[in-house]
C-alpha cells in the first residue's frame, strides 16, 4: 500500500499526518491479524461524530473494519482530526466508549 497513493490530494500538514498514520498502521499490523491490503483513513469530526451525536453507520462500519464482515478480517483504519486539545490517548479512550470498538491512540 502506497502512502502517496493514500495521501493524493491532501497538501501540507494533512498529508504529513496521514503520512505517519499509515506508517502507525504498518507497525500496528505486526502486533495482530490486520489485513494489509487496504486501509481506510476516516475523518472523526463530521464522519464518525458530529458534535455530540455519534452518526449512527460509524459504529457498524468500525464493526466491519474490525472483522465483523463475510472475510472475517480486520481492515486497518486510522483516525485524522483537526479538533485537538486532548491527547491521543484520551481521544481514543473517549471514541472508543462513544463508537463501541477499540480504539488505540496509534490508529
Amino acid at each position: 500500500m502506497s502512502g502517496l497513493r493514500v495521501a493524493a490530494g491532501l497538501r501540507g500538514r494533512a498529508s504529513t499526518v496521514c503520512q505517519h498514520r499509515l506508517y502507525q498502521l504498518r507497525q500496528l499490523q505486526t502486533q495482530s491479524r490486520w489485513h494489509l491490503d487496504a486501509a481506510v483513513v476516516f475523518d472523526i469530526d463530521g464522519v464518525l461524530v458530529r458534535g455530540q451525536q455519534t452518526i449512527d453507520q460509524a459504529r457498524g462500519a468500525l464493526q466491519m473494519l474490525g472483522g465483523a464482515n463475510r472475510l472475517g478480517r480486520r481492515i486497518p483504519f486510522a483516525l485524522l482530526t483537526n479538533g485537538g486539545g486532548v491527547s491521543e490517548a484520551t481521544k481514543a479512550q473517549q471514541l472508543s466508549a462513544r463508537l463501541g470498538t477499540e480504539i488505540s491512540a496509534q490508529q
